[in-house]
């Protein structure tokens, strides 16, 4: 816990720094931005800690997982700190802070994408340890595992799925992301808007310099200063220069300058480069923040940010022969990915470097790092820059440059020599080959350096001739034996013979972000359990946008992480499901009795005891009747051999010839058939069973013969006769026997429901009854939506999952879910209404998984419409998202709503031809503050004080917009199947959901222990009146009367746990309307399934 207290340490003094925010006229929103960040992942990671984990100092060796992750983000904090410092601190010259911060990308690319990915590390690491234990509650342990195996489904692998759903969480909301991609524009808007205030200011006017800088900073990158503004500005000065760069103090601020002399200045030949490579700005990229020249002595000034040696330099005083250090390996890794993130940038832009090597990697340490963590910079890759044999090698000149160089460019080099065996130096001078792939040689190089802190080659430098040869015949440096495999196996990829088989920088930045987060959640640098390659290939097959060369925003980081993490997560787990599928498998292959899919886990910690009896209970009794059948059939297979067997050996046995030397007196007797412990396998309905065979022992008896009587032959074989025949009719009595009790007749599987049915029992009228729990459980079922998910969100009691609607004078058969599908097959449903409609939709898709998964193959921008579908059976299930049913408008206000009452939503009317049945529903919409349209003239409105309108009431624009709906369908030459579900109550208590209702009953109401709701009844008669004159009309109509059934489960609905483990103490907002999933609104389906295929029986009968 001390990790995250100097979490909040900092965070404190960025809230105390923020107090003066409109101090901050420099990036100020950037500022603004970091800060809310930092603020929302304090309030992530402390949300997740009081979720999963449990403080108990006695166990605090439980929490060591956390440490590292959680200095890394205190790391990124303090970065992010003293960057806002840095941004509101007051500067003797304020030119220089603006010169220095106005033209970097620091805070996104650097700071929030450090964030942005370390935020899911640390909320893994907390959920590693939930999974692991949690004190000594076993209880616990199962609840957080099922909590975070719910999280990482793979449905969530589908970046706009998991934007919706877990964006908040991850800083990747739409809302978050646009702040990211606007906040520095805005910064540059309001700094153009300060100058030219400065500019036209009469108490501060400017002095000519200080126009001259004016003007360089609101003028267009690619435009040409004089290097009079840099080099006569006051206290400009030198403080260092090696080679052609020096360290300058200009305007009270450090810059580095590449100075080049000598070279002529032809702007009208360079601007586009010029612009081309001052528009590159990322933190990983040698920036060129200004470009300044004389003409007259031809020099050039290219004022980058400051950095303070190259990797080379740096590599060399770290690795020296004193120190016999190398870089710790999360620093080597950190810094790899740096030189990635720049490449792979450059390359986005179509530029090749083509001496990537480490003299133009340049460093500096971060300030706030204790751990040696570097700041990198890809430089070098500008055409003017020095390109000569120096420039690649060390300061002292010892290393050989073919070595940085891939072997195609080495081979290309060859060539270009004529076959000359004179220049004893075959590496090259200059940039002969720029390429992709070639770069990612040279990076591969650059790993081994880094990771082993030796040179490539270093011992064969002085042999240059034998370098370049055995790079190009394929010899590489060799890594030590302890060197991490999955970092080495990267290396090698990269430094591939063939450049196909490289991969590109964006695959090689995802590979090392994962990386770096398997070393900081594990110090012990253990072999990953899976190969990262191999998560990258399955990656790049179903997001093609990766394989692209475009360079992802850092807020597509989260998601990254996060995918894969699931897929890492299943590949994990394979090996341990396998196992656990083949134990189960010989379990159940002793009797062959299939495992019933309950749809529940029979160790669900979040059931009650009680659920999980039944469930044991029912499931025990499955198992022995099953046994019993199967010990049945075994038997009567048995008798059925042995009298088979018998029989056939008595009758060959008393027809056999006499031989010439036996006495016609004797004859052989049969010893008695005995059982062995020999199997064979019978297949019985796709199962194999075991049975115990009678051996067919055909040998006779060559001693013990014995005399018998005489008997006329003719006798022997009548007796022969019936005794075969009496066998075979006694197997068939019992085979037939056995076949009565295997396969049972369905005496309870009744049909759907007729209308004579109906006059001697009412479905819609009754009670409920206690019974087992739900055909499926929240852990079972993929598509329950969040505010539904009531167990996972933390909902302890479970009584409403164990209630039964007992409807009078008749019983409701169990719901066969696989014969409706199969009824169904080649049908379509739509379900056309509001959230309500959505939440039964889920229920059914629920119920049909147990069958078939339903595949997701359509949605809308909202993703308020969807299509799903069921291969195998051919059935799609539409959601068509029309709360109105009619037209409609929303103000921005989100209270007017304009409705148009005589003209329906085309939403659902453009769609509705391409379905067999459809279920509409509404109504509650109408509650709302609603102005009503009629012939384009408004004529009336529901809850509009002060607006002059009639008030006309909610139940007039229900009943027109219904009436209007059944005369089209009448009249539509498409005639489906319409089921009007009826009127839903809600169940608030003592206010409503604006007012701080709430719904805390945990059992259904008796008849008369409620009041229902005035509003309720007139809407269901509503519905009442409208559906008798849609029948009335001839329309194919059918009614799911579910109003009395719902007004006795107050118990049912999410209440508080319509968002994830909420703060009862601090009286959250309710969800009184809506049903917890599973729970009654699953009756509904089992109505509806009865309709439906009431409704395929009469067609099919005709």
């Amino acid at each position: 816990m001390d990790q995250f207290r100097r979490i909040g340490e900092v965070l404190g003094s960025l809230r105390a720094l923020m107090v003066l925010q409109d101090s901050i006229d420099v990036n100020p929103r950037q500022c603004r931005l970091l800060v809310d960040a930092f603020d929302l992942a304090f309030h992530a990671v402390a949300d997740a800690l009081r979720t999963h984990l449990t403080f108990d100092p006695r166990h605090t060796l439980r929490w060591r997982p956390l440490e590292h992750p959680l200095a890394e983000l205190h790391l990124i904090c303090l970065e992010g700190e003293h960057y806002v410092r840095r941004c509101l601190e007051p500067k003797p010259i304020w030119w220089g802070k603006v010169l220095a911060l106005s033209r970097e990308a620091d805070c996104v690319e650097f700071h929030l994408h450090n964030l942005l990915w370390c935020l899911p590390v640390v909320l893994e690491a907390i959920e590693a340890i939930a999974e692991g234990a949690v004190g000594f509650d076993d209880e616990a342990t199962r609840k957080n595992r099922v909590l975070v195996s719910k999280k990482y489904e793979k449905e969530w692998m589908e970046p706009r799925l998991f934007q919706h759903k877990l964006g908040e969480l991850y800083l990747s909301s739409k809302d978050f992301c646009a702040r990211l991609d606007s906040a520095s524009r805005e910064d540059h808007w309001i700094l153009s808007q300060i100058l030219n205030n400065r500019k036209i200011s009469p108490l501060d006017p400017l002095t000519d310099h200080e126009k001259s800088l004016r003007e360089l900073l609101i003028s267009p990158k690619s435009q040409l200063f004089p290097s009079s503004v840099l080099v006569q500005s006051p206290g400009y000065q030198v403080r260092k220069s090696s080679s052609n760069f020096m360290e300058v103090q200009w305007m009270g601020e450090s810059f580095l300058v590449e100075h080049l002399i000598g070279r002529t200045i032809d702007e009208a030949s360079i601007a586009n480069e010029i612009s081309a490579l001052a528009s590159m700005v990322h933190p990983n990229v040698s920036h060129y923040m200004y470009v300044l020249a004389d003409q007259e002595k031809k020099e050039w000034f290219l004022v980058m940010e400051w950095m303070s040696m190259d990797l080379s330099s740096y590599t060399k005083n770290l690795c020296s022969t004193k120190n016999k250090a190398s870089f710790p390996l999360l620093v080597a890794v950190d810094t790899m990915l740096q030189i990635a993130r720049g490449m792979e940038y450059l390359h986005s832009k179509k530029l090749f470097h083509g001496d990537l090597n480490p003299s133009n990697i340049l460093v500096k340490a971060r300030s706030c790092s204790p751990d040696g963590y570097l700041h990198v910079k890809v430089a070098g890759f500008a055409k003017w820059s020095t390109k000569n044999s120096k420039s690649s090698t060390s300061v002292e000149g010892e290393t050989d440059p073919c070595i940085w160089y891939a072997p195609e460019v080495l081979q290309e080099q060859e060539q270009a020599q004529d076959g000359s065996t004179n220049n004893s130096n075959s590496c090259i001078n200059g940039r002969l080959r720029c390429s992709e792939k070639a770069d990612i040689y040279s990076f591969g190089m650059i790993c081994f350096q880094l990771l082993t802190g030796k040179v490539p080659f270093e011992d064969e430098h002085r042999q240059k001739d034998n370098t370049s040869k055995n790079i190009r015949v394929g010899v590489r440096p060799l890594f030590p034996s302890q060197s991490p495999k999955y970092l080495t196996n990267l290396t090698k990829k990269c430094w591939h013979s063939d450049p196909m088989q490289r991969p590109s920088f964006s695959t090689i930045c995802r590979l090392l972000r994962y990386i770096k987060r398997f070393l900081v959640m594990n110090s012990e640098h253990i072999q990953p359990l899976v190969d990262y390659f191999e998560l990258e290939s399955s990656m790049c097959k179903s997001f093609t946008s990766w394989v692209q060369k475009d360079v992802l925003g850092a807020s597509e980081v989260p998601f990254q992480m996060f995918a894969y993490r699931v897929l890492e997560r299943e590949k994990t787990s394979a090996n341990v499901k396998g196992t656990s599928w083949d134990i189960e498998g010989d379990e159940t292959s002793v009797w062959g009795e299939e495992k019933q899919n309950t749809g529940i886990l029979t160790d669900d910690p979040l059931l009650s005891p009680q659920v999980n009896q039944d469930t044991s209970m029912k499931s025990s009794a499955k198992k022995i009747h099953g046994k019993l059948k199967q010990q049945l059939f075994s038997m009567f297979f048995t008798s059925y051999c042995y009298y088979a067997h018998l029989n056939l050996v008595m009758t060959v046995s008393r027809n056999r010839l006499v031989s010439p030397g036996q006495k016609k007196n004797t004859t052989t007797v049969i010893k008695p058939p005995q059982l062995s412990g020999r199997s064979f396998s019978v297949n019985n309905g796709n199962r194999f069973q075991q049975v115990m065979m009678i051996p067919a022992r055909r040998s006779v008896m060559a001693e013990g013969k014995q005399e018998m009587p005489r008997e006329d032959q003719g006798t022997a074989r009548r007796k022969s006769f019936y005794g075969f025949l009496l066998g075979i009719l006694g197997s068939a009595f019992l085979l037939v026997l056995a076949f009565q009790l295997l396969f049972p007749r369905a005496t309870d599987a009744r049909p759907a429901p007729t209308e004579d049915d109906a006059n001697r029992c009412d479905l819609f009228s009754g009670e409920w009854k206690k019974d087992s729990s739900p055909a499926y459980s929240n852990s079972s079922c993929k598509f329950i939506s969040s505010p539904q998910n009531c167990l996972t969100n933390g909902r302890l009691n479970t009584d409403y999952l164990s209630w039964r609607w007992k409807p009078h004078g008749c019983k409701i058969p169990p719901t066969d879910t696989r014969k409706f599908s199969n009824s169904m097959r080649g049908k379509s449903i739509a379900f056309i209404g509001d959230s309500i409609l959505r939440n039964q939709m889920e229920s059914l898709l629920c119920i049909l998984s147990k069958v078939e998964e339903a595949v997701l193959v359509y949605h809308d921008e909202t993703y308020q419409s969807k299509t799903w579908y069921l291969p195998s059976h051919n059935i799609t299930l539409g959601l068509i998202w029309a709360p109105f049913l009619v037209k409609s408008t929303e103000a921005k206000s989100k209270k007017d709503i304009q409705i148009y009452l005589d003209v329906l939503d085309p939403v659902w009317t453009s769609q509705y031809q391409n379905y067999d049945y459809i279920m509409l529903s509404g109504g509650q919409w109408f509650l709302k503050e609603t102005t009503f349209w009629e012939n384009n003239t408004i004529v009336g409105c529901h809850y509009c004080p002060g607006k002059g309108l009639k008030e006309l009431g909610m139940d007039y624009s229900y009943r027109r917009a219904l009436r209007l709906i059944f005369r089209f369908l009448s009249a539509a030459d498409h005639k489906p199947l319409v089921v009007l579900r009826t009127w839903t109550p809600s169940h608030f208590e003592y206010g409503q959901w604006y007012s701080g209702g709430i719904c805390n009953r945990t059992k259904p109401f008796n008849e008369g222990e409620y009041n229902a709701d005035p509003v309720d009844a007139v809407m269901r008669n509503v519905e009442l009146e409208e559906f008798q004159e849609g029948l009335v009309n001839g329309l194919n109509l059918s009614l799911l009367d579910i109003y009395h059934l719902s007004l006795l489960r107050p118990d049912g609905h999410p209440g508080p746990y319509r968002k994830y483990h909420p703060d009862i103490s601090k009286k959250p907002q309710e969800d009184c309307l809506h049903w917890c999933l599973p729970g009654p609104i699953d009756t509904w389906n089992e109505l509806l399934i009865a309709i439906l295929m009431g409704e395929e029986e009469l067609r099919s009968s005709f």
